[in-house]
């Protein structure tokens, strides 16, 4: 068995010949920021913003402008948009291509007999897109699609093929917008919930709907349908259907309360209907600090054998630039979700995630991501038993390098811990990896 020491250096002599022949040029940001495998969600699309998918094999990726890159003749700075340039086509192409080189001591997150096994990723991620879609506020169309190869070195059998794509647009009506998205996500790497690697396709829909009653005041009406399809595990459907009256109390900030109605539908037990009373701050994303939060209680009627349930629901998002070069983020949620794990059992996932970003002498790019999520599972009829509570922790610090303003590289280790009640589902997880990325 190779040590550690010799794989890296292996896969350091790789990716660094791929990406030495690019070095030199003027350097822009390249905005990449981790995936934070934090929160573990079954879905992707949820009312406020995306959550990510607690999965083992999550990679750091680019977070696109999807805006093409300026000519080289072009006014650029290294940490924001041109100095002077043309307003942008109103069409917007990006693309990127990205070879990852992974060590994992423990590729089956498992609690005993842990292997260990090198892997690449190659990968790739197209975005065309018409109008504003980041800020949201005007009439736009996006269509993504990012599709990865993963070949291991020993575990040939766990070969995959991952894939995410995404169609979303809005029009304004005048008062009204109207915003409809779909998106897709396939993959095969570890999930904490069933304890093991796992293939599934998670589908989402979502139809949103606001109004400008006036300058400060605002009605929602939206609508999500979440679908986690497991191969050999439990899926579900989540539907929900979210309202929010907003009013601006100050120019820059507006409170809200909303009604959530949701209907989840579990495989192997009966289904669930829930609503939430919600209360949400806004500060939108102005100088240096943006804010999003929503909380409140939820009652959900878990079944005729099983009763009904009480419990707080939040989720919150911060992010903050104090200096230039600096970037802190902070998100935290609790919610309930259907376990794939085992039939009839819901768990209550409460969790905090935060980064800290910060460039380094021009090209040098240096993370720290962590989190924690405490996951207490609890029977939704009177077959199921429970005796399960996880306690999950992990840490990512990394440093990238840009080469030029389309090539850079990035060397990060991750380690991820979680202590449950349930042996089975304990586990201790070392991954190193070296990351070039080639973006247009």
């Amino acid at each position: 068995m190779k040590s550690l020491p010799f794989r890296l250096s292996e896969i350091a002599i790789l990716l660094t010949a791929i990406a030495a022949p690019a070095f030199g040029g003027r350097m822009i940001d390249p905005g990449a920021r981790a995936v934070l495998p934090g929160v573990r969600e079954q879905g992707a699309i949820q009312p406020a913003d995306n959550e990510m998918v607690r999965d083992e094999d999550d990679e750091p990726a680019e977070e696109s402008d999807m805006i093409s890159e300026p000519a080289d003749d072009a006014d650029v700075e290294i940490d924001g948009a041109p100095a002077s340039a043309a307003p942008p086509a109103r069409w917007k192409w990006h693309s990127s291509f990205n070879l990852s080189a992974v060590y994992d001591d423990n590729i089956f997150i498992s609690s005993r007999h842990k292997q260990a096994d090198e892997y690449f990723r190659l990968g790739a991620d197209f975005s065309l897109t018409w109008g504003d879609y980041l800020q949201k506020q005007e009439n736009y169309l996006t269509i993504q699609y990012a599709p990865s190869v993963i070949l291991f070195a020993d575990h040939t059998e766990q070969n995959g093929f991952e894939q995410e794509g995404t169609l979303a647009g809005q029009w304004r009506l005048s008062k009204l917008a109207l915003g409809a998205q779909f998106g897709v996500q396939s993959l095969s790497g570890g999930d904490v919930d069933v304890g093991d690697r796992a293939d599934r396709t998670l589908y989402q829909i979502a139809l949103t709907s606001k109004y400008d009653c006036s300058e400060k005041t605002s009605l929602e009406a939206s609508f999500y349908q979440n679908t986690a399809d497991y191969r050999a595990h439990l899926g579900s459907v989540d539907w929900m259907n979210q309202n929010w009256i907003d009013y601006q109390v100050f120019p820059k900030t507006r409170i809200g309360v909303g009604l959530t109605l949701g209907l989840l539908e579990p495989e192997g037990s009966d289904a669930q209907t829930y609503e939430q009373a919600l209360v949400r701050l806004t500060l939108p994303a102005s100088g240096k600090l943006s804010l999003t939060a929503n909380g409140g209680v939820e009652f959900r009627q878990l079944g005729s054998s099983a009763g009904n349930q009480t419990e707080p629901v939040f989720r919150a998002g911060a992010s903050y630039r104090p200096f230039d070069g600096t970037e802190i983020s902070l998100e935290a949620s609790r919610r309930i979700y259907s376990s794939a794990a085992q039939a009839g059992q819901n768990y209550t996932a409460t969790g905090v995630t935060a980064s800290v970003r910060q460039r380094l002498f021009q090209r040098f790019f240096v993370t720290f991501a962590g989190g924690y999520e405490d996951a207490k599972y609890e029977g939704v009829d009177a077959q199921a038993s429970t005796s399960r509570h996880d306690q999950y922790v992990f840490a990512r610090p990394g440093i990238s390098f840009a080469f030029t303003k389309r090539t850079t590289c990035e060397l990060y280790f991750q380690y991820r811990h979680n202590a449950s009640t349930a042996p089975l589902f304990s586990f201790d997880n070392n991954v190193a990896g070296l990351q070039a990325t080639l973006s247009f």
